[in-house]
């Protein structure tokens, strides 16, 4: 049996690759921006934007008119689509994205426009709307993604001792991991009505503090000419993290998110190089665009996607000043404010002070560090751990450490 670790770097690893249409039972990869916040690529089999649009499809309201006019499909495209589900002697519904994008016409191009049209008209779930009964079981679509993320990032041990699941249902589920949906966890082998409801109980618990980061330049240092990736992370990160993620040793894994303008092909190294600086794995959300300062939109979905898929999590972002990331994380501040209890800004370059508002600009983790002692969130040992990371890195001396502990000390 595989180890956890080596499991949680698939998971990364997988987070980032592409996929194309003919491999619905994958992960979502890079793809053209769309009216709705889901690409073409989104539409893996149970997930929301892949069962909102074959209720679209499948309405008995959705006819050649509105296909072709108000979708803004190709004639022949709509009619497909109508001889497909209505030309028999009995209605053909379509039971997967697989078998609609069979019928004649209907491409990535068809896929998209009816994609944004069921999702500006309502047929794509949100949060707490039902996303469909699997084995008996009834999800929501917070739900559904809880569930999804525990499965791909619980501990051996806790799917076996913890949550008891039969431990048939722990080895099915170890062998496909990562699962991307829950049609597709509730098809594995031993994975049944009560497996499902005891994942949605502990998913959806009080969970240790959650922990999103942006990569370059928040994590990674610009690398040195001829480097794809630089020799070193920036002093402290590590030791940071690793605390919020595993505290003193009690924590367990899977609480820990990365988010990037980069592309999909651009991250394939990084799962790696965050293991060998003994950064903790998480998923890796992607970028479509690969342009930093066009990703504003893209990491506000993403971030949006990890908050609702926990909803009782408290979450700490590190971002940069450097491009989009303020701009990002002040709407997460306005949209979730009571689900982020710090958001910290790497100050690389100078930038207008009213894009920090709600932010906590630092200038190396030493600082992070101090504001969470100051918070409660680290104790003085932890901060103090990491403080020494950044003197080892030569970004503080010792009286700086001793004036941030004084300086933050809690009341």
């Amino acid at each position: 049996m595989r180890s956890f670790a080596s499991l949680l770097l698939s998971f990364s690893l997988f987070a980032a690759c592409t996929n194309t249409i003919d491999n619905l039972d994958g992960p979502p990869g890079q793809g053209g921006k769309s009216d709705s916040p889901f690409t073409v690529e989104d539409l893996i089999e149970g997930t929301a934007p892949a069962v909102g649009l074959l209720r679209f499809v499948n309405d008995p309201s959705t006819g050649f008119d509105l296909l072709n006019d108000d979708a803004r499909l190709r004639s022949d495209t709509a009619q497909h689509i109508i001889d497909h589900r209505d030309g028999g002697a009995e209605l053909d519904l379509f039971d997967n994205i697989a078998e609609l994008d069979d019928v004649p016409r209907v491409g990535d191009a068809a896929l998209r426009d009816l994609l944004n049209f069921a999702f500006d008209n309502g047929f794509v779930p949100e949060r707490d709307e039902e996303l469909g009964v699997y084995d008996g079981v009834s999800f929501s679509v917070n739900q559904a993604t809880a569930v999804v993320r525990l499965v791909n990032t619980a501990s051996i041990e806790q799917l076996d001792i913890d949550f008891s699941l039969d431990s048939r249902a722990v080895d099915s589920i170890l062998e496909v991991r990562p699962v991307f949906s829950v049609l597709q966890l509730s098809k594995l082998s031993f994975v049944g009505p009560s497996a499902l409801g005891k994942l949605i109980e502990h998913s959806l618990v009080s969970r240790e503090i959650g922990i999103l980061s942006d990569l370059d330049k928040t994590i990674v240092p610009p690398a040195a000419s001829f480097q794809e990736l630089p020799d070193d992370a920036y002093p402290g990160i590590a030791e940071l993290l690793n605390i919020l993620e595993f505290g003193n040793g009690e924590g367990a894994a899977g609480d820990i998110g990365f988010v990037t303008a980069r592309q999909p092909e651009s991250v394939t190294e990084i799962p790696q190089w965050l293991a060998d600086h003994g950064i903790p794995l998480g998923p890796i959300n992607t970028g479509i665009s690969g342009i930093p300062f066009l990703a504003k939109d893209e990491k506000i979905r993403d971030i949006t996607e990890a908050f609702n898929a926990s909803p009782n999590q408290q979450f700490i972002m590190f971002g940069d000043s450097s491009h989009a990331d303020p701009d990002a994380y002040r709407v997460i501040l306005d949209t979730f404010g009571d689900k982020v209890e710090a958001a910290f800004i790497h100050n690389v370059k100078d930038i207008d002070p009213a894009r920090l508002e709600g932010l906590i600009l630092i200038d190396n983790y030493a600082q992070a560090a101090a504001e969470l002692f100051r918070i409660g969130r680290l104790s003085e040992d932890q901060a103090r751990m990491v403080m020494l990371a950044v003197i080892a890195g030569g970004e503080i001396d010792a009286d700086t450490m001793e004036s941030l502990i004084e300086t933050n000390r809690p009341d």
